[in-house]
Order: structure tokens, then sequence, then C-alpha cells
């Protein structure tokens, strides 16, 4: 589910094996069909797809039946028309975090090669309409920070200077992270350790740092999804809470204001559409 201008877009399931895009409008009052996207079972392999909105453009990544990858562009005032604008090619090939800052849309392109992955950051530029190469051997998280690339390997964060190539340590958890920047602080998820059980549900938490890599605190919570880390003045989150007079557990969907995130203050919200 993606949030664009206002509006939520998400891929469904049409009859029979049929993909599209829809639209929903942020009030909840308005539904409709964007565009078919793919039909499962002919040239595709996988009906997961990895998609973006920036700019007027829809950028997505479909699993092909020889292993490759596909990375398409299409006009949202045009939805029917598709672009081809890259291919990773060879075993398991993969085309995910795409996400568009500025005038540019990043991704990451991987593929296996015996028993391990070797993955890419790519730019493509949307000015000049060319794709480059932006930091080798990433297959985990990342963000941008105008020219600085953060991401996360097996057990560091690493920043890296994208005019000079410069590259240093940023952060050491131990293990990879979930990163996000919303253009004061950069913020490391651990869902994905304590989803794998290699962390307590209690040590679940989001770290936050300042961008020279001064660390401010974290915020606990309950739950294994990763943040939806929002704007400059909130983040939001799906929490587990435990309602013991029903002996059960609901899923609820929390806000935390990030101008009380040293008090780790969570309110929870409604939920707009189901």
């Amino acid at each position: 589910m993606w949030f664009y201008h206002d509006d939520i877009y998400f891929v469904q399931n049409d009859e029979g094996d049929t993909y599209s895009l829809y639209c929903i409008s942020g009030d909840g009052t308005r539904k409709e069909k964007v565009t078919d996207l793919f039909l499962f079972g002919s040239t595709y392999l996988d009906s997961a797809v990895h998609i973006t909105l920036h700019r007027g453009f829809l950028y997505y990544s479909i699993k092909q039946a020889d292993g490759s990858c596909i990375l398409y562009r299409r006009d949202l005032e045009k939805p029917d028309t598709e672009t081809v604008l890259y291919t990773e090619k060879g075993e398991a090939g993969s085309i995910i975090r795409i996400r568009g800052y500025g005038s540019k849309v990043f991704f990451e392109a991987s593929h296996q090669e015996e028993e391990n992955f070797q993955g890419n950051l790519y730019c493509y530029d949307t000015a000049k309409g060319e794709i480059a190469l932006a930091c080798t051997g990433i297959y985990k998280d990342y963000t941008i920070a105008g020219n600085q690339l953060l991401y996360s390997d097996v057990s560091e964060v690493w920043m890296v200077d994208l005019t000079s190539g410069e590259k240093r340590e940023f952060y050491s958890p131990g293990y990879p992270t979930h990163i996000s920047f919303d253009g004061t602080f950069f913020y490391f998820d651990n869902c994905r350790e304590v989803m794998l059980g290699n962390l307590d549900m209690k040590d679940r938490c989001v770290s936050y740092f300042d961008r020279q890599g001064e660390r401010q605190g974290e915020i606990q919570f309950t739950g294994v999804d990763p943040c939806a880390f929002g704007d400059e003045a909130s983040f939001f989150y799906l929490a587990v809470v435990y309602h013991p007079e029903e002996n059960t557990y609901y899923e609820r969907f929390m806000m935390c204001d990030k101008g009380k995130m040293t008090e780790g203050v969570t309110e929870e919200i409604e939920l707009l559409w189901n």
C-alpha cells in the first residue's frame, strides 16, 4: 500500500489471474481502478510486485518466468502504456526498494551467484533518462539524505558520499536494520531481528540519530511489522495489544508524536479503511 498525493494506491487480484493497481481517496470515499499491471502465470513468475509512485509516474518491478526481474515505468496520466527501464538477469533476479528522491529514483537490483546474493544500488535520473550505478554490494535497506547514502549490511550501517564515493561506518547495531530519514533524524528499526527470533520482543525498538551520527534515543513498542516513519511530525506502526478481559490480542494502528519521542508517548489512531 502506497500513499501519494493524498490518495492510497494498492495492487489487487481481480477476476482470474489479472493483478491491477487501484486508488482510494484519502478520506475513503472514492475507489477506482487505475490500470491492469500484469497477468500472473503468463510471462510472470511471481505475483509479488514492488512499487513506488514519484512525480507523476509509477515504478514497479516484476519477476519473470526465466528468473530475471524487470523494472517498469508508467505515466499515471497514461497508465496503460509501460516502459522497460532495467532488467536484472541471472538466477533469482530481484529489483526491490524502489524509492524516489528529488529528480532521481533509486532501486536495488540483485541476483544469486552460487549461494550468495550479489546486489547493487542503481540511480535513474528522470531528467536525463539515464541509469547509473550508485553503490556496489548493497542488498539490505538504505535511505538517501541529500548526497549521502546510508545502507545496512549484515551488522553495520555505512554512510557513503555519492559525490566523492567516500565511505565510513555510521552505526554498528550488530544486525541488519530498516532505515529511514525525515530531514532531521535517521531511524533504525530492529523489527526484522525480532521477527526472526534473534531478539526478544522486549528489545523491539527504533533508535534514532542526528546527521552527525550522534545517538539521540530510542522508542520501544510491541509488534514486529516495520514502521511507517512518516514525516517530521510523527510516525506510525502496527502494534499488538493484549486485552486481558478477552484473553486475546488485537492489532492497532499507533501514532508516535516525534516531539515526544523521548517520553515514548503513543496514541491509538482510527483505522481508515479495511
